[in-house]
């Protein structure tokens, strides 16, 4: 006979505990884990975010050729869509789930062939392959530019606490 006064919270809590102690995954057993629950949830809206885009790409297109062809009915001698663009702005939270899932998938699969003894990866080789939807190259080109600001400033300030300390530069 058990206690009649414990929490029925409680007791949902206790066969969490003794799920998670048994090694085998809640899904196996068919009982929902909220962590569960909030990944459905982010493929939910992946799969939301990409019929989106989709959608969006279509009438985006169609607008341009709507915006070309009125430009042309005017008197425009070239296209405007040459000089103007006309879009919708894509989802932009369902747009970073997306890049977020991509990431922490492509760091899982890195770090698996990372303690591989003879497999070398570049992870951003495999960036660029797996997360297209960012600019790797601009992406690249500002780190290695935030870098060089970086040892500037560590240089600027070994050279300021040396004139402190000394009271001349040592170079």
């Amino acid at each position: 006979m058990g206690d009649p006064n414990i929490k029925v919270n409680d007791l949902e809590l206790l066969k969490q505990e003794l799920v998670s102690l048994s090694g085998i995954p809640s899904s196996h057993l068919n009982i929902p884990e909220p962590s569960d629950a909030r990944e459905q949830l982010v493929n939910i809206n992946i799969n939301m975010a990409y019929e989106i885009a989709a959608y969006q790409s279509i009438f985006n297109e169609q607008t341009q050729l709507l915006v070309d062809r009125i430009a042309n009915k005017i008197g425009f001698q070239e296209q405007l869509s040459n000089f103007v663009t006309v879009q919708l702005t894509p989802p932009t939270q369902l747009t970073l789930q997306l890049i977020e899932a991509s990431l922490v998938s492509v760091g899982n699969i890195f770090s698996v062939f990372k303690d591989v003894p003879g497999v070398t990866l570049n992870p951003v080789s495999l960036l660029k392959r797996y997360v297209p939807y960012i600019d790797w190259e601009v992406m690249l080109k500002e780190g290695q530019i935030l870098n060089m600001q970086n040892k500037v400033i560590s240089s600027d300030q070994a050279a300021q606490m040396a004139t402190q300390f000394s009271g001349q530069p040592n170079f």
